[in-house]
């Protein structure tokens, strides 16, 4: 799918699309009751009959006149996970769909990571001759530096990040590749980053406002339709559950407010929704193109 405003495109390259997690396992405030009114526009592809989540792990490509800015590089091949079967010495055809939108590993100037979970760095780097070396060469890669400071700390009491952080991040920063960055940094004209905390210490979410037209790039702040309607369901990968509460209610207003189209890192297709506000209610609508 490419969503298209004149000379800024964006394209999505989907990695995987699975029922990951039991939605009362991934959200402790699950209740089914709070939305058997709307399941029917659930499922079968947000959620299945006995409430497993349906998930895209995907990245986003944004060209912004001569940048190709990739954001996010979901799982990656050959990295140990062991705590999640379907990550664990994966063999993806990533790279593939990365083809398919006319770019190649050489193409990309920008890898912009919302923040450095497992499933958001690990095309970041891949393996050659037993070396975790960055997959994209010619690129800077630009991390929170809020983030990167707190889970290099971690980093150093066990392994941040199911590993992540040894195999993904920190190969990046030893290669010279790494700047980090904070909010208000621009990315391109009109195509901003900003950061909403709570899922992570330093997230950011991508505002671009260009030509009138609006999109928000929103990382984890939302990662399934259900917190829509229920904002103040957070995940077990929350760092801060009230503070992704917050965050994810300012990020829906600002799409109501703005107009922009939310695209998130997990929706499944057509990945895009436009959100819309009745009293103190979330709602969205499918798919929108501008």
């Amino acid at each position: 799918m490419r969503y298209s405003w004149g000379e800024l495109e964006v394209d999505i390259i989907c990695e995987s699309v699975a029922e990951f997690f039991l939605a009362s396992e991934f959200f402790p405030q699950f209740d089914a009751n709070a939305i058997v009114h709307r399941r029917e526009r659930l499922q079968p592809d947000f959620l299945t009959s006995d409430n497993r989540l349906r998930l895209s792990i995907h990245s986003w490509l944004l060209r912004a006149g001569d940048l190709n800015i990739l954001i996010d590089t979901c799982v990656g091949n050959q990295k140990k996970r062991p705590s999640i079967t379907q990550w664990n010495q994966a063999e993806f055809s990533y790279l593939d769909g990365l083809t398919e939108t006319g770019c190649s590993v050489e193409d990309i100037d920008i890898v912009m990571c919302t923040h450095l979970h497992v499933d958001h760095v690990g095309w970041n780097t891949r393996l050659e001759d037993n070396r975790w070396i960055p997959t994209f060469p010619n690129a800077r890669y630009l991390f929170s530096g809020k983030e990167y400071e707190y889970y290099l700390s971690q980093n150093r009491m066990s392994p941040a990040n199911r590993g992540s952080f040894d195999d993904s991040v920190l190969p990046i920063v030893a290669a010279g590749q790494a700047e980090f960055i904070g909010s208000g940094y621009t990315l391109a004209p009109g195509v901003i980053v900003q950061e909403m905390p709570g899922h992570t210490p330093g997230h950011f979410v991508i505002r671009i406002e260009r030509n009138g037209l609006r999109a928000i790039l929103s990382g984890d702040v939302v990662h399934h339709p259900i917190q829509i309607w229920h904002p103040e369901w957070a995940s077990v990968a929350c760092w801060d559950p009230q503070a992704a509460g917050r965050s994810r209610i300012e990020l829906l207003n600002l799409c109501v407010e703005s107009g922009a189209l939310l695209l998130p890192a997990h929706f499944c297709s057509p990945h895009g929704a436009k959100i819309t506000k009745y009293g103190s209610d979330f709602d969205f609508r499918w798919g929108e193109k501008y």
